[in-house]
């Protein structure tokens, strides 16, 4: 899995239950897309495609982000800074 030749320390006991929880985050996000949840074709994948740099040295960020937005409720997101690109999730 190339997810762990980049974190290898995603592989041991201690950070099992955080990757299980980020998989859990991507499944639902790619299932959220395809049963039109979020409203948009490709709200998810676009806005990764977008939003990260060509070399993807930024896609954690772009992630974090939406992650973030989607945990956030719509009438708190300006106090807390939520990003423009970010708030078409609900």
């Amino acid at each position: 899995m190339e997810l762990l030749k980049t974190n290898p320390d995603w592989d041991t006991a201690e950070r099992r239950q955080a990757m299980n929880h980020f998989m859990a985050r991507l499944i639902f996000c790619f299932f959220a897309e395809d049963t039109n949840i979020f409203h948009s074709d490709g709200l998810f994948t676009n806005t990764i495609a977008q939003m990260s740099a060509s070399d993807s040295s930024n896609t954690h960020e772009v992630l974090a982000e939406i992650f973030r937005a989607m945990a956030t409720p719509p009438k708190e997101r300006e106090a807390a800074g939520i990003r423009n690109w970010a708030n078409g999730f609900p």
